[in-house]
């Protein structure tokens, strides 16, 4: 030992190689231990910050799609105030009779198509607001009530205050817990009452159109595509729970107590004073007992002013998020543990030896722990120091391939979010976005643009005829045929079961529309082989044009809609302008 200890270390006292060795095995044991522990934890805060980021991009697209469903609600009950059949009920005889019972049904097939409506409504101006039609959802059936149980509704604000605004306006309730008697299927339900006047020929009211929504069976078709892990609140602006994953903390407010949401989630006070837009939270939920992450909006509601509004939130358990962490976490302590015992061994034999080389070995270490990019070690010999260096060499490789994967299963999330799983087309959301950001390009260069809205003539008849399997074909074949048939400067997208849409921009002479459309319906019409067979399919079309047909999104497709189904009652197989 004497003779190895003269040849190593020569004259130096063998006490300060040891002191020395040891120090450097303290120190390589250190910086395996801090590498580790640091890239965990940024590992962990990136995901934190992604899944943060992407709960926060989701309440929003919720928050959005609940603006969208309150303005089809609103547009359901501005559809049934226009039917003719509305001013023909106040008659006599039975002219009156039969408009009343040809508006029941009316009022029947729109809850029958809408789950998420649990009642609708006329409501007389006179006679203290006497029910002149009353349709209720009780359990799987619909119910038209009798005229011996109709009611006097003038007393509640959403009659005497709807019958006040002008023609085309629309009232939506505070939202509370429905506690009218004969509700059926919404008693004791949160509750949003959406009115509308049915003006007369002389200007002056007649009744009142409510349609009642049940938000939980909406916020239920809202949250259908979240996973059973996420949590959905809703509040109104003062803070209050109207949703929420334990119900008894719902609708204090109308028990005497005070349930908010800027008590539980404190970010989220910046919502309710109307500082910020949005909040993205984390903290200890007492009812899960488990770290949680989520994103608040605000969405404005009710009004044009954006004065009045609800706050919706998503969240979701940490551990959720974190779970693909565990794999990372056993190989950095077991990589950690791994150096910790070679620099404890190689630095008592040769602490002097290769002073320098580990130095270089710990500033490789430090820069990838900074910078998270691949460094090349700096030490290629191949005895034990060589080993260190291509282990930390393959740690480096193992740490990156594991945020690559992250980085590719993030974006594997977003384009989900974003394209039809079936056709690999846009879906709605992502649609919406683009035709958004689409119209705000033509306002700005004053040009136009054009929404092509496309429903497959029988699909339910071949879908049923042939099975799924044969419908998946043709909506996939669909989608083929259309993006071929456009530029590629327009926009094909998928927004549920066999509708389609075709955005075309720019649109420099609308006479080409019709050709553009007649060569989709021609595209359709040629023959779709499936397992032998020849299917055939057809489309209808229905235009509107930017700005001519609407200046916003939702009026574009709206109308756009209407046209198409003004094909349909043409004999379908063919397009329309909308007019």
């Amino acid at each position: 030992m004497a003779k190895l200890d003269s040849k190593l270390f020569g004259d130096i006292n063998f006490g300060i190689a040891i002191k020395l060795g040891i120090l450097l095995a303290a120190f390589g044991v250190l910086a395996s231990g801090l590498t580790g522990y640091y890239t965990f934890q940024a590992t962990r805060d990136i995901l934190i910050r992604e899944a943060s980021q992407d709960l926060l991009h989701s309440t929003q697209v919720l928050g959005r799609r609940f603006s969208i469903m309150a303005g089809e609600v609103a547009n359901d009950a501005r559809f049934l105030a226009q039917l003719p059949r509305a001013h023909e009920v106040f008659g006599s005889g039975n002219a009156a009779e039969i408009s009343r019972q040809s508006l029941s049904e009316e009022f029947r097939s729109l809850l029958s198509v809408h789950p998420e409506y649990f009642q609708a409504r006329f409501i007389s101006a006179v006679h203290n607001g006497i029910e002149l039609i009353r349709v209720d959802r009780d359990a799987n059936s619909l119910r038209i009530i009798s005229d011996l149980d109709l009611q006097e509704k003038l007393h509640y604000p959403y009659a005497y205050e709807t019958l006040r605004l002008p023609e085309g306006q629309v009232h939506f309730s505070r939202i509370v817990i429905n506690r009218e008697e004969g509700a059926h299927a919404g008693l004791k339900q949160p509750t949003l009452q959406v009115a509308t006047p049915v003006m007369g020929h002389d200007g002056g009211a007649l009744g009142v159109i409510v349609i009642n929504v049940d938000l939980n069976r909406l916020f239920g078709l809202l949250k259908a595509d979240l996973g059973s892990e996420y949590q959905l609140y809703l509040a109104n602006q003062a803070g209050d729970f109207l949703i929420h994953p334990d119900s008894a903390m719902t609708f204090g407010f109308d028990y005497g107590r005070r349930f908010l949401v800027q008590d539980t989630f404190k970010p989220v006070a910046a919502i309710v004073d109307k500082s910020a837009d949005t909040a993205m939270v984390r903290t200890l939920s007492a009812e899960q007992h488990d770290d949680v992450i989520g994103g608040f909006a605000r969405i404005p509601f009710g009004d044009q002013s954006g004065r009045r509004f609800v706050i919706i939130g998503l969240t979701v358990p940490l551990n959720s998020v974190l779970a693909e962490t565990d794999v990372l976490a056993r190989d950095s302590r077991r990589i950690v543990f791994a150096f910790s015992v070679m620099a404890i061994v190689l630095s008592i034999l040769v602490a002097f030896i290769f002073v320098r080389p580990v130095k270089r070995l710990v500033a490789a270490v430090r820069s990838f722990a900074e910078t998270h990019e691949l460094t090349p070690v700096p030490v290629h010999s191949r005895d034990e120091l060589g080993l260190l260096a291509r282990s930390i060499g393959q740690m480096q490789e193992d740490i990156l391939a594991h945020l690559n994967d992250l980085e590719q299963r993030n974006d594997e999330m977003e384009h989900r979010a974003q394209h039809d799983a079936l056709t690999g087309a846009p879906n709605r959301v992502m649609f919406h976005e683009l035709l958004q950001f689409s119209i705000g390009n033509a306002r700005r260069n004053g040009s136009q643009l054009a929404v092509l809205f496309i429903d497959l003539d029988h699909f339910k008849e071949v879908n049923d005829t042939y099975g799924h399997a044969a419908g998946d074909a043709i909506l996939i074949e669909v989608a083929r045929r259309l993006k071929t048939a456009v530029r590629e400067s327009d926009a094909v997208a998928r927004l549920s079961g066999d509708e389609f849409v075709v955005m075309i921009q720019p649109v420099d002479d609308p006479q080409q529309l019709a050709v553009i459309a007649q060569k989709l319906i021609k595209a359709l019409q040629d023959p779709i082989e499936f397992e032998g067979q020849s299917l055939h399919i057809s489309a209808s079309i229905g235009i509107s044009v930017f700005p001519g047909d609407g200046d916003d999104m939702e009026q574009l497709l709206h109308n756009a809609d209407t046209a198409m189904y003004h094909s349909k009652r043409k004999g379908r197989n063919t397009f329309h302008f909308y007019a």
